[in-house]
């Protein structure tokens, strides 16, 4: 996701959550690697993540992240699934 993308999702959320219950949520992105070009950093366009990690954050755990990986740790009622 973008960050307006990020901003939008998190305002939407923000009005349909129950304030009583809300834990919060975890947004982790690593960027593409493609290089942009000259013209495409002077008309303002932005490289996009190449993928992006969403979820409860009492649930999602981000054990490693570096520029090529990342690893997350998601607690279920079952027990510990890794992605």
């Amino acid at each position: 996701l973008t960050p307006e993308e990020q901003a939008k999702l998190i305002e939407r959320t923000m009005m349909e959550i129950d304030p009583e219950t809300f834990i919060g949520i975890e947004i982790q992105s690593y960027a593409a690697e493609t290089k942009m070009g000259f013209f495409q950093k002077l008309v303002g366009k932005t490289a996009r993540p190449r993928m992006t990690v969403i979820g409860p954050a009492d649930l999602l755990r981000i054990v490693h992240k570096d520029n090529r990986v990342i690893q997350t740790m998601v607690l279920t009622g079952k027990g510990i699934g890794w992605a």
